[in-house]
């Protein structure tokens, strides 16, 4: 969730999300009416939810936002803005979990422990991973990959790099291994493969070229090559944007090449791949104000649509994104809006919740 993704690649890798885990995730069996509020000082164990709740049964075939909330509370919202569950993080036996979704399950992880928690808010398994990298859950969202760097001896000596894949019940296994004048670092589990970016020993990050690597076999497929940063892999499309430029190259089902007045923080592909957006962030004008816009793009017309101050973060589902907006603060410094805000196609935008989005956990079964 891209690269994004800072100005440009700064912002990108802040929005991308990260994982968390373990133990019941929900403070209560039934949805709160209000926003998630701070945990009192002497806690209740939470509850596991009942498998026929009312709000497990209203949000069955609905996408759900997770949101984090300022007060440290974790809690999914369903489309309308209600509160389907929430917990406190703290309660999971993870120092400082970080969050991250894919498919129908939040992953909750740090310290080398990893826990999965499903649509319901339950804790269904729990796994390892490596303790300081951030991990990439399959669609699934019942397994995960880590890179990591092996080497002793620093550049220009060549790196050694090694892809790593876990899961609930699997224990840890390394699929692929690089030697080379790079590292490899992986961004994305998708419904290709996972991938992974060749990274040169530049000053700051450069990508020299990227893959798509096959999980169970470490077999490796050319995504895109120099200078060019993988930002989305879905539904046979592929979205990366230019190391320098901002422009944006999709190519797979479809091939378009789009450049943009501010640069490209982001780019998400929708549920069943007939639309991009694509996210842009910046300053613009005499004087360096503070902007952003985003660009819906459709894949079969490469008709586009933008909408202006806002900057998406994910799909919700494919008539509706979820981002946030952004103002000059104080000595030029952008100042994000305290709310998830879902806006349509039109640009029409209402807020969701108050907080920063994690992710979106889809229906079960449905396209990530």
């Amino acid at each position: 969730m891209k690269p994004p993704l800072v100005l440009t690649l700064g912002l990108w890798l802040l929005l991308a999300a990260a994982a968390c885990g373990g133990g019941p995730a929900r403070a209560a069996s039934t949805p709160p009416a209000a926003r998630p509020t701070p945990s009192p000082a002497a806690p209740a164990p939470p509850a596991d939810p009942s498998p026929t709740s009312p709000a497990q049964t209203a949000t069955a075939s609905r996408p759900l936002a997770i949101v984090s909330s300022p007060n440290g509370m974790v809690a999914a919202v369903s489309p309308d803005g209600v509160f389907a569950w929430s917990f406190d993080p703290g309660h999971l036996g993870i120092t400082k979990p970080a969050l991250v979704t894919n498919g129908p399950n939040l992953l909750a992880y740090g310290g080398g422990s990893v826990a999965v928690i499903d649509r319901s808010g339950t804790v269904i398994g729990r796994g390892t991973a490596a303790a300081d990298q951030p991990i990439f859950p399959a669609p699934t969202g019942l397994s995960w990959a880590w890179t990591t760097v092996d080497s002793t001896t620093e550049p220009p000596a060549p790196q050694t790099s090694s892809l790593w894949v876990a899961g609930v019940g699997q224990r840890p296994s390394r699929v692929r291994t690089w030697t080379g004048g790079y590292t490899v670092s992986a961004s994305q589990w998708s419904d290709a493969g996972i991938v992974v970016v060749r990274l040169g020993p530049s000053c700051g990050a450069y990508p020299q070229s990227s893959s798509l690597v096959d999980p169970a076999t470490g077999g490796e497929a050319s995504l895109f090559g120099d200078g060019r940063w993988p930002l989305d892999v879905h539904a046979g499309i592929r979205v990366a944007k230019d190391a320098d430029e901002p422009t944006v190259y999709v190519t797979g089902r479809a091939r378009i090449t789009r450049s943009y007045q501010l640069p490209v923080v982001g780019a998400g592909i929708d549920p069943s791949g007939t639309r991009l957006f694509v996210s842009t962030f910046g300053e613009t004008g005499c004087g360096g104000r503070i902007a952003t816009a985003t660009s819906v793009v459709d894949v079969a017309s490469n008709s586009q649509t933008m909408i202006d101050r806002f900057l998406a973060e994910a799909w919700l589902d494919d008539q509706h994104l979820l981002g946030r907006t952004v103002a000059a603060g104080p000595a030029g410094q952008a100042v994000w809006g305290p709310d998830v805000l879902v806006a349509d196609l039109s640009g029409h935008e209402s807020s969701l919740a108050v907080g920063t989005l994690v992710g979106v956990l889809r229906p079960q079964g449905s396209a990530s």
